[in-house]
């Protein structure tokens, strides 16, 4: 048994508990990756909802310019042309249509994977995008799966090479035994002083008890030691220089989607205000072609423009939110709270 190592026992079990520790890190950033994609997929489906409201909208306004258009066309205001400019861009929403419904299905199935619900329970969601406030303006790092994992790597090396720097201590253990010594068919000849001759068939001696105290100090040892916890020292060093490159790249990545959530927030500013000024284009397009002051084309040149921004506003508000979750993973601070 041994009752003393030098400290190397307790050194290697203690770097091995810094390893766990490094896995349950590494476990944490697959659970943040897990809530992103779920978010980000959850996020494309509202997108998806939203922009089909949009062409449900332009769809209604188009068919109203039909009913107008079928109408002028029996008195003699209209021509051929501007009910086929009509069919074309009828036509047009409706492939955006299939091709949305197509998009959400394979949505609903993405969800279905990373959730474990099935496929038919996000078919009858209606979700919204709306923009996330960065609840909090931190710029450390250190929560980070990855950095966490790397200093617990640290420890753990630190532990080995003090594992290794105990070499040199005495170790001690100690020794109990219980055993029987035996002579089997032995032969023996005594020559003097009187001639005769003795067979043994069967000596037993014993039980013979050893308890004992073993002591072992290595002062010099060529095969180890000193080599050993040179190399430690390097492993030490290289763990260190992991963390120290990791944790600059993580504050750069840091500095970045800050800048890009600054900028998300700006774009959604802008695309809002596109989308007033093409709302009231449109307004102002559908009054002048009733009057005849403009033909259909120019009608539904404004239409087109109405649906692009919606549809780029809902993009903005996409992309700000996926910017805000961006910043919540460069911190490590991805939490369901934080997003609701």
């Amino acid at each position: 048994m041994l009752l003393f190592s030098g400290g190397q026992v307790p050194n290697l079990s203690k770097a091995l508990s810094q390893k766990i520790d490094a896995q349950d890190a590494m476990t944490d950033k697959c659970t943040t990756d897990v809530i992103s994609d779920v978010i980000t997929c959850y996020d494309q489906l509202a997108l998806l909802t939203q922009s089909k409201k949009v062409l449900d909208e332009s769809a209604v306004r188009l068919a109203a310019e039909k009913r107008y258009a079928l109408s002028a066309l029996k008195n003699g205001f209209a021509t051929s042309y501007d009910t086929l400019k009509i069919a074309v861009a009828e036509a047009y929403l409706q492939a955006k249509v299939a091709e949305y419904e197509s998009k959400k299905t394979l949505l609903n199935q993405k969800l279905a994977q990373l959730t474990g619900k099935p496929a038919n329970t996000f078919e009858s969601l209606n979700p919204e995008l709306q923009m996330i406030a960065l609840s909090q303006a931190n710029s450390d790092v250190s929560n980070r799966p990855e950095l966490r994992a790397l200093s617990a790597g640290v420890e753990a090396q630190k532990f080995m090479l003090k594992s290794e720097k105990s070499h040199y201590l005495p170790k001690i253990q100690a020794v109990a035994s219980a055993r029987y010594d035996n002579i089997f068919k032995a032969n023996t000849d005594f020559d003097s002083p009187i001639p005769m001759g003795m067979k043994i068939d069967n000596l037993n001696m014993g039980p013979t008890f050893i308890v004992g105290v073993g002591f072992k100090w290595e002062l010099v040892n060529f095969s180890g030691g000193t080599p050993k916890v040179k190399q430690a020292r390097l492993e030490v060093e290289k763990a260190e220089n992991a963390r120290e490159e990791a944790r600059e790249l993580l504050k750069l990545n840091q500095t970045k989607v800050t800048t890009s959530y600054q900028s998300s927030v700006s774009q959604v500013e802008y695309k809002a205000k596109q989308r007033q000024a093409a709302r009231m284009a449109l307004d102002l397009a559908q009054k002048s072609y009733n009057e005849g002051m403009i033909n259909i084309t120019e009608r539904l040149a404004a239409e087109t423009e109405v649906q692009n921004a919606e549809l780029e506003y809902l993009q903005a508000i996409f992309m700000q939110r996926q910017s805000a979750i961006d910043c919540y993973k460069a911190t490590g601070e991805l939490i369901l709270s934080n997003i609701r």
